[in-house]
This record gives structure tokens, C-alpha cells and sequence, in this order.
């Protein structure tokens, strides 16, 4: 087993490079830059650089140039530079512009406050408030089945009225279309009949827009049960014996002559069916229910409604002891509109990977304890994993998005430590701009926790040189959860957790160089407020540890992995500007433990990819023995408008 270096003896020992960290008052090296960071409002202490972390970075493409400019150096505060903060392109009347985060930032630190407040005049429409609302959506591909306009002049079929949508009937009698072109659902005194809509929808991600136009029946007396109901439901056979189980829906009942809104097989509320001609249907994945009849707006309110990951539409009814020769109750159309919004707690099924040896023989099983991945240009995906405590890399074959295969043989690791030093995290960081990955890793030894840096010259890499970009001192002792994201062609935006010699520990935000060898600590931000204990009402942890920066959708989202206990989750803080921070699902977790034998102990080590509309979250699950990686994902939006 070769050793490309390791750190002994208070430093970094390496055959081919040595880099030596000089920290003084508030001055800054970092691979033979000096930089002077001697601004009255900077943090106290030396400043330090880092790099890297537990991170994926989400290949922000290059027109996308979403992130913070430099400081001034002469900056007291992070009010500074707002107006040099995330630059997003105008997508209509939800989208912030620099000014606007200005002016939120300004609000907030009127008032002395320490988090971003979406109630606060001035914030209400900038970008991170978007994340976790069901009033803040975009457009995506194939959410939701197609409108059926109208059932006229396409014959008493059914399925041939539905032109570019596609469903199947169910029940009996079964649903008929009549001469005046009402959808007539069928059914009986016993169980429904109708039709269900093809493709599922995830209302987890998906807000959902359902308006019917109801046609009542006449001379439905007392005895008359005729009915006509639209709704989503999640339950998988529909037959001659069906009773639509709804998650939630409107029910018109022609004896009543009323519409009634049905939530988990529950009617919450009922209006006079002549309230209006059109009935809507809204449902928000953050678990709002609206009805809303022509333009007025009957209720708003949540109502037990639960979003569900795959649900489908149904027209349904059913028909017993009809008048003769009269008006059947059904539909004369259904308007059907969807938008995915950003929810960061809709996450999908979660798998674990599985490791093939390089040359992409047996699949092996080895105690991977950290793992970060990335995406280069070409799509393709690269992790590095700690094995054994060694740094190996791997790729993903193809398009299987649950394999890796190691780059090199298991006796052949990227980085192998000196004895009694152990290695940490690893980050990859990938851009257009670097025509190499950047390989990132914690290193810890006697005297601290060193952060070591080295380039991917090829895919296949089996060996790499580390140099070392920052060392402990005299009062920091390590720098040991680090994660960095694009900004633009030229800079970097990167947080480091650092542990002070005291047991203190702190979050720094930098300003690094597209090359990740220089960099800034930008002042007067908040993320130390955001990460304290009573920062928000569901956040407590005992230890926070493994940091991953992403931009998505004009804002960063970081997520965090906290100890509560001994057990372990993923946080969510959101920013506009790496300024003030908003915990996204006040401050309880987005993704915890799924109760299987892998997930015993909890999940940590975050690493994430956002891209065509999707998160992957990449993770440790921890069984209280070994560690395994995995993944999930959910869908979320890349340009969203305010939907109020």
C-alpha cells in the first residue's frame, strides 16, 4: 500500500509539496497568497481559508451566475456588499433582484434580527421564501394528466373523449358520455363507477389545480342519490366494487344540491351548489387545501389534507333512482393545471449503493464512513469515499444511479495517512472553469485537523498530489466540515466549520477563488445566529457536523447534519446571499431516519446534486455499527413565480 503523504509532527509531510499556513492577526495564506483581512466589523481571530466538505457541487451551468461578488475588504458588515449578492435573471413576479435582498437584509437588521423573516415588510417575494411554500412554483414536464376540456361531439365512449390524456373506466354501470356532452359517471346505490386519470401526480412536490364545472341533475328528490365527485387518490384498484377512497375532493350531490369537500374520506365543509358555476380544487404540497368558487375563495386551511407521493385524479359518481328523462348529475369539463414547487421534505424512496471493484467486476462491501459526490460536464458522475480510512475514488457506470466502481484497485488508495492520523470527510468540487476536479480532505492528527487539497487530473485517477491548504494554530484547532458551491467564472462561495482550541466552534463564510487557492472570510453574516440553539422553534441539536452548499433556484440551500443524542439528521438552512439564513422547515429536520435496519441510527454526511429539476441527496445511513452510502431524491422547481 503506498502513502502519498501524510501529516506528522505538527505539519504536513509530503515527498513532492509543502505548503506552510502562517496565521497572524487577522492575516491570511493560503497557497503563497497573503491577504489582509483588517476591517473593524471582521471576525475575531485569524482568518483561515477552506475548502471542500461532505458536498456535491450542483454544476450550476455557466449563464447561471448565481452567487455573491467579492467584499470589500473595508466591509464592517455583510450590508456591505448585499447589493453584490446572488445575481438572478428576472423570471417575472416572484423573482428578487439584488435590491430587494437589500432591502430585506435592511429591514432585518433594523430590528435587530438574527434570521430572514418571510413576514417582514420587504422579504415577502425574495428567493429563499420560496423554499417549503406551496404559493411559489414553476413550470415542469409532464406533472399532471392533460384537461379534458369537454366530453361534446366525441360519441358515448368514454376513453375516445379523452383525446391526449389516458385513464381507465372503472364500476358498473359503467361511465357514459350523454347527447348534450355530460360526463355521466355511472355507478349504483352500492359502489362508484368512473374514471381514473393516467399519470400519477406527486403532490409532495406538485401544487394541483383541479376546476370542474359540475352539471346538476333535475328533479333529484329526496331518493334520488345521484352524484358526480373529482378527486385524487392514492388507492391501486379500481373495479365493479369500488368505493373511491379520496384523499381529498369536491362531491356534488344532486338531492342536496350542494358541494362538499372531502378530505381523507372526511367531509370538512359543504356549500349550495349554485355558490358558482365553476369549482377549484387547490391543493398546495405544503399541505393547504383551498376551494375557491369562480373567483371567490370559500376556504383555505389544511384540514388533515396530507400530500401523498403518487396520487391520480378520478371522476367519479354514482346513480340510484334517477327521475325519467332528466338531466344526469357528471361533469362538462375538468380543467386540470400543476406546478412543482421546492419542498424539501418530499423526498422519494431511498437506496443504497452498491460499490464494484475497479474494472467493474463483483461487487464488494466494504465500511465506506464518508462519501461526497459530483457531477462533471459531461454528466458524469464521481465520488470519493473514505474506506478503511483511505481516500478512494469511483465512478458511476452509465446511467445506473445506484452503482459505483472504484477507480483503483482496494490495496491501491488515492491517499493513505501516516499511521495514527485519520482522515475526515472528503469534497469534490467540479466547474467549468477548473478542467480538473478539485479533491478535498479533512485530515486529523495530533496537533489538529489539517485540510489537504489536490486536482483529479483524469477520470481514473489512482493517485493524486495533496498539498496542504490550511493548518491548525494557536487557537484553531481543526477545520473538519467544509462545503463549497459556485458562484461564477471566478469565485467560489465556501463554509467552514471550525473547532477552536477552547471546544468552541464557529461557521465561517468565504469568498474563495474558482481554483479554490485564495480566498476572503466575509464579515457580518449570520449563520453562527442561524445555528444556534434557539434559533428557530423545531431546531435543537447537540452537535452540528457535515455542511453541503448548493444553489438552486436563485437562492443556496445549506444542509446540515445534526446529533441529537445519538442520533443523527439533515437540516435545511436556506439564503439569498449567505447573509441572513432561514431554517426552511422551522428548523425541524428534512430528512431523518426511515426506520430500516440501515437508517437504525439516524443519517448524516450530506452531499448534494441539483440538476434538470431534481436533489439528489447523497448520505450516510448509520446502523450503530457501519456505515452505508445512500441516496434519495425529490423533484423541485429551477425558476418559480409567486402563485398568491
Amino acid at each position: 500500500m503506498k502513502r502519498d503523504g501524510g501529516i506528522s509532527d505538527g505539519g504536513i509531510s509530503d515527498r513532492r509539496t509543502s505548503n506552510a499556513v502562517t496565521s497572524g492577526a487577522r492575516m491570511l495564506t493560503v497557497v503563497g497568497v497573503v491577504y489582509a483581512i483588517g476591517c473593524a466589523g471582521a471576525a475575531s481571530g485569524p482568518t483561515v481559508p477552506g475548502d471542500g466538505g461532505p458536498v456535491a457541487d450542483d454544476t450550476v451551468t455557466p449563464n447561471r451566475d448565481s452567487g455573491i461578488e467579492p467584499p470589500s475588504p473595508e466591509a464592517a458588515s455583510g450590508l456591505a456588499y448585499d447589493d453584490r449578492g446572488l445575481s438572478r435573471t428576472d423570471i417575472g413576479a416572484g423573482a428578487t433582484d439584488a435590491a430587494e435582498t437589500r432591502q430585506c437584509n435592511e429591514a432585518l437588521a433594523g430590528r435587530g434580527a438574527l434570521e430572514i423573516d418571510c413576514a417582514e415588510t420587504g422579504c415577502e417575494n425574495i428567493a429563499s421564501c420560496c423554499v417549503g411554500r406551496g404559493d411559489c412554483c414553476g413550470d415542469g414536464t409532464n406533472l399532471a394528466p392533460p384537461s379534458l376540456a369537454g366530453f361534446s361531439g366525441c360519441g358515448t365512449d368514454v376513453l375516445g373523449c379523452l383525446g391526449d390524456t389516458t385513464g381507465a373506466v372503472f364500476g358498473s354501470p359503467s361511465p357514459t358520455i350523454t347527447a348534450d356532452g355530460t360526463f355521466a359517471p355511472g355507478g349504483n346505490g352500492d359502489f362508484d363507477s368512473g374514471l381514473v386519470l393516467d399519470p400519477a401526480v406527486d403532490l409532495r412536490s406538485t401544487r394541483l389545480e383541479l376546476t370542474a364545472h359540475f352539471v346538476v341533475p333535475s328533479d333529484c328528490g329526496p331518493g334520488c342519490l345521484e352524484g358526480a365527485a373529482v378527486s385524487v387518490s392514492t388507492q391501486d384498484v379500481f373495479d365493479s366494487t369500488t368505493h373511491v377512497d379520496m384523499l381529498a375532493g369536491l362531491v356534488m350531490s344532486g338531492s342536496r344540491n350542494e358541494v362538499a369537500l372531502v378530505v381523507a374520506g372526511r367531509e370538512v365543509e359543504h356549500w349550495p351548489v349554485a355558490t358558482a358555476a365553476a369549482w377549484r380544487l387547490r391543493l398546495t404540497p405544503d399541505g393547504l387545501v383551498q376551494v375557491i368558487g369562480d373567483t371567490t375563495t370559500l376556504l383555505t386551511s389544511p384540514v388533515g389534507y396530507v400530500p401523498a407521493g403518487a396520487a391520480r385524479i378520478v371522476l367519479s359518481g354514482h346513480d340510484l333512482n334517477p327521475a325519467p328523462d332528466h338531466r344526469v348529475a357528471g361533469l362538462s369539463s375538468l380543467d386540470i393545471a400543476a406546478t412543482r414547487c421546492d419542498i424539501p421534505t418530499g423526498w422519494g424512496a431511498r437506496e443504497s449503493f452498491v460499490l464494484r471493484e475497479h474494472g467493474g467486476g463483483g461487487t464488494i462491501d466494504p465500511p465506506v464512513s464518508a462519501l461526497s459526490l459530483v457531477v462533471d460536464d459531461s454528466g458524469v458522475w464521481h465520488a470519493a469515499l473514505v474506506i478503511d480510512n483511505q481516500l478512494f475514488l469511483a465512478q458511476r457506470p452509465g446511467t445506473i444511479p445506484s452503482e459505483l466502481t472504484l477507480t483503483g484497485a482496494l490495496d491501491n488508495p488515492v491517499f493513505d495517512p501516516e499511521p495514527g492520523n485519520v482522515l475526515g470527510s472528503p469534497a469534490f468540487y467540479a466547474s467549468p472553469e477548473n478542467t480538473s476536479p478539485i479533491v478535498l480532505m479533512p485530515v486529523a492528527t495530533a496537533d489538529g485537523t489539517f485540510l489537504m487539497r489536490a486536482s483529479v487530473t483524469t477520470p481514473t485517477i489512482t493517485s493524486a498530489d495533496f498539498t496542504t491548504l490550511l493548518a491548525p494554530d494557536t487557537e484553531i484547532a481543526a477545520y473538519d466540515s467544509v462545503t463549497l458551491a459556485r458562484v461564477n467564472a471566478t469565485h467560489v462561495a465556501m463554509i467552514v466549520r471550525r473547532t477552536q482550541r477552547d471546544g468552541s466552534i464557529d461557521y465561517g463564510v468565504y469568498d474563495a477563488s474558482s481554483d479554490v487557492t485564495s480566498l476572503m472570510e466575509l464579515p457580518g453574516l449570520h449563520l453562527n445566529d442561524a445555528l444556534a440553539a434557539s434559533a428557530a422553534p423545531g431546531f435543537d441539536a447537540d452537535e452540528v457536523a457535515g455542511l453541503a452548499l448548493v444553489g438552486q433556484d436563485h437562492a443556496w440551500q445549506l444542509y446540515y447534519a445534526r446529533r441529537q443524542g445519538a442520533r443523527w439528521s439533515i437540516g435545511l438552512l436556506v439564503s439569498d446571499d449567505l447573509v441572513y439564513f432561514r431554517h426552511a422547515a422551522d428548523g425541524d429536520s428534512v430528512l431523518l431516519s426511515d426506520g430500516s435496519a440501515r437508517e437504525s441510527v439516524g443519517v448524516r454526511g450530506p452531499s448534494v446534486v441539483f440538476d434538470d429539476e431534481r436533489v439528489t441527496l447523497i448520505y450516510i445511513g448509520l446502523d450503530g455499527s457501519v456505515s452505508w452510502p445512500r441516496f434519495t431524491t425529490r423533484r423541485a422547481t429551477s425558476e418559480a413565480v409567486w402563485l398568491r
